[in-house]
């Protein structure tokens, strides 16, 4: 957590192992704010949501969590505490969306970010501008209070439209849904549910076959060949096996009807969020030791996809600290 939230945080924590619920019930500080919040005390339950719109108020870009945190410090008692977080609180209107993601580049984190630039070059006069937090995941940042607030499974990335009262939406395919359903209103990246019906069926069978299929084998790849405290070549050899057999089904997809260009949609198809969804996945062939040769038109698919301007810009995102 960044340090204009520390003296929050500290309160917080000196707060709750002072409450009932750890020196008399016995349960961890963690345990009290994600299972027992309602039996904690009011000044610890103020404390967690000024913590929490901390957080927020540096997501959005706000002085939020400076002012905050600066003047905590003349703000013991509950009272205070609440007249300097109704007085301070400050909505964020330099752009529409907050976005959290990684801050180790990852196919999750590029989903949405390819398909938000995407949308800006498709939509310039609509000003669809966000702000964005990179979640360190090797230090658990996705596992603080603050954090499970937003996604209670503790993943990146998150979306947070300031536009519709503050929605939070989480999980990479919902998020790129949502996306198309409220600012792709020309439905350029996807397909009308009532009057292509078919096609918009047979794009969410490939986003969803994305989501329970290569999106966790080759997640799994990656880890056996990569991240394993031990070497298990099973893992490697079932989960790259796995990772290729999948590819094969997008070959197999691209090879129908003489060809197509895309995943869904008619005759050769349209790019839609069905593409955008699977191929962050595809793009790190590589660290699944998958030979990208074995499927040629996955491959030329893939280029396609690179040569989108829209597609570079969203995985130029710079990666923050």
């Amino acid at each position: 957590m960044s340090s204009s939230c520390q003296s929050l945080l500290a309160a917080l924590r000196d707060c709750l192992l002072a409450s009932e619920c750890v020196t008399k019930q016995g349960h961890k500080p963690t345990e009290c704010l994600r299972d027992h919040t309602d039996e904690l005390p009011e000044e610890c339950r103020m404390l967690r949501k000024a913590t929490f719109d901390c957080k927020r108020g540096m997501i959005c870009g706000t002085d939020f969590a400076e002012t905050l945190a600066r003047n905590f410090a003349m703000c013991r008692w509950t009272g205070q505490l609440l007249l300097l977080w109704i007085q301070t609180r400050v909505e964020c209107k330099s752009s529409r969306l907050s976005l959290l993601i990684g801050v180790v580049t990852n196919p999750m984190g590029y989903k949405v970010t390819v398909f938000l630039a995407e949308l800006q070059l498709a939509y310039p006069s609509t000003n669809l501008s966000y702000a964005y937090e990179s979640i360190n995941i090797s230090t658990n940042r996705q596992k603080e209070p603050w954090f499970l607030e937003l996604n209670p499974n503790g993943r990146i990335p998150v979306l947070i439209d300031r536009q519709r009262n503050n929605f939070v939406v989480f999980e990479t395919a919902a998020i790129l849904l949502y996306l198309a359903q409220h600012y792709d209103v020309e439905k350029k990246f996807w397909f009308d549910v009532t009057n292509e019906a078919d096609d918009y069926s047979e794009m969410l069978q490939w986003v969803f076959f994305a989501h329970g299929g290569i999106g966790p084998m080759q997640g799994q790849a990656h880890h056996f060949h990569h991240a394993a405290p031990t070497d298990i070549p099973y893992g490697k050899k079932r989960y790259t096996e796995e990772t290729k057999r999948l590819y094969g089904v997008l070959e197999l997809r691209l090879a129908q009807n003489g060809g197509r260009d895309w995943l869904a949609g008619p005759g050769r198809g349209k790019i839609s969020i069905a593409d955008i969804n699977v191929s962050p996945w595809v793009r790190v062939y590589k660290k699944a030791f998958v030979d990208i040769e074995e499927f040629p038109r996955v491959k030329a698919w893939l280029q396609r996809l690179l040569d989108r301007p829209g597609y570079q810009a969203g995985l130029n995102v710079p990666v923050l600290p």
